[in-house]
């Protein structure tokens, strides 16, 4: 008997969980911060059928519902920015965008320097706080001589669909995990503590990954990612080019005339069969010539 009460609140459990969340995929613009699903926790009645979710009809109602009030439901818009500057002495501007990145309260993911022969590069990679995104670009553009934008891309995600669809699938995992834990405490035998608790960890695993999406989204809106690329190029006489073009000209013959050399000793093996084959051709040559001399 407690058997097939386990099975039928399973079955239960797996077409509530379908059902709930392909509904609350339709209405994917729930709002977390004003409304929540009051559920009430299942119990099993004397026939042993789990009673149904009571839920208040106001936790359907999408955002486009409450637009009028702006604090029941905020949009979840990640701004990028990706930068191509120009600077005159390297040290001068990258102390610069360190002073402006502490001042905006931001800071470095990211730091990579290439030095060439006649550039220097260097690629940064900052969270800015939202607040200040404009801030720093302006500043960036405007406070500085010594650095010129070179390109300049800002772009925005909205991931305001993503989010609420998390915050949607978590609660009715919620829900469904404290299901189980009421019924886990109804359990007697061990088989039926081992399945309930089987599946409890697989939902309450699908819902901190819903969690930890809603927290990598709220991470990238919250700070800004903006991506830098700071050159400068060296400035390198005429003259100077030219000598050393002539030098390497130099060099270049040299090194061709040794890999040449070296060439010609690597393939000491064939040289050796062509001067033997040589000597036998003139050898053959010069006896057909005796030969002929002898019979006239």
């Amino acid at each position: 008997m407690k058997n097939c009460k386990l099975r039928r609140f399973i079955i239960f459990a797996i077409i509530l969980a379908f059902a709930t969340g392909c509904n609350k995929e339709k209405g994917y613009e729930l709002c977390a911060e004003s409304e929540s699903y009051d559920y009430e926790p299942a119990t099993a009645n004397a026939d042993g059928e789990m009673q149904n979710y009571s839920k208040e009809s106001s936790d359907y109602r999408s955002c486009d519902s409450i637009s009028s009030n702006s604090q029941s439901c905020s949009r979840k818009i990640v701004r990028t920015g990706e930068l191509s500057l120009e600077c005159e002495d390297m040290k001068e501007a990258k102390h610069f965008i360190d002073s402006l990145t502490k001042a905006t309260g931001g800071y470095y993911t990211s730091e990579y320097s290439v030095k060439r022969k006649h550039s220097t590069t260097t690629d940064l990679e900052i969270r800015i706080p939202s607040s200040h995104f404009d801030l720093f670009l302006s500043s960036l553009e405007g406070e500085n001589k010594n650095i010129k934008i070179e390109r300049k891309h800002i772009f925005s995600e909205d991931k305001t669909k993503e989010y609420y669809d998390s915050v949607s699938r978590k609660k009715t995992k919620d829900a469904i995990a404290e299901q189980y834990r009421q019924l886990l405490k109804k359990c007697n035998s061990i088989s039926d503590i081992l399945e309930v608790k089987r599946r409890l960890d697989i939902i309450q695993e699908e819902a901190d990954l819903e969690a930890r999406r809603m927290q990598a989204i709220d991470q990238d809106v919250n700070y800004s990612k903006i991506s830098i690329r700071l050159t400068k190029t060296e400035e390198c006489d005429v003259d100077d080019d030219d000598s050393l073009s002539i030098k390497n000209s130099f060099g270049y013959g040299a090194s061709i005339a040794k890999y040449i050399f070296h060439g010609i000793i690597i393939l000491w093996p064939i040289w050796i069969i062509l001067a033997v084959f040589i000597y036998l051709w003139k050898r053959r040559k010069q006896n057909k010539k005796a030969e002929k001399n002898n019979e006239q």
